[in-house]
């Protein structure tokens, strides 16, 4: 696994916006025991509010996905980071609920 995670390393380094690829990296850190690495790959860059401001045009970043957030409040939970695993988890809940009831 540390040669696949190497790998995924240097993909994010090519492509940092590969959610698909910051996914498996993130799993496969986790395989390995190193939760906290994975928690700094999936949580947003110290600037990312004055970053997702700047640019209207660009896509939405790599740390809006829901797939991201998903992952991210899994490992909050398994860690028993209760508070951060609610802030992450309950926009996604709410959401979907206000989403449904239209």
């Amino acid at each position: 696994p540390i040669s696949a995670i190497q790998f995924y390393y240097r993909a994010l380094h090519a492509r940092e916006n590969d959610i698909d690829s910051r996914l498996t990296l993130a799993s496969l850190l986790i395989e390995e025991n190193r939760e906290d690495e994975a928690l700094a790959l999936l949580s947003p860059p110290p600037n990312s509010a004055l970053l997702n401001e700047t640019d209207v045009n660009r896509s939405q970043p790599w740390w809006v996905n829901v797939k991201v957030k998903l992952k991210l409040s899994h490992i909050y939970r398994t860690k028993g980071m209760l508070e951060a695993y609610v802030e992450e988890v309950y926009p996604i809940v709410h959401e979907s609920l206000t989403t449904d009831s239209m």
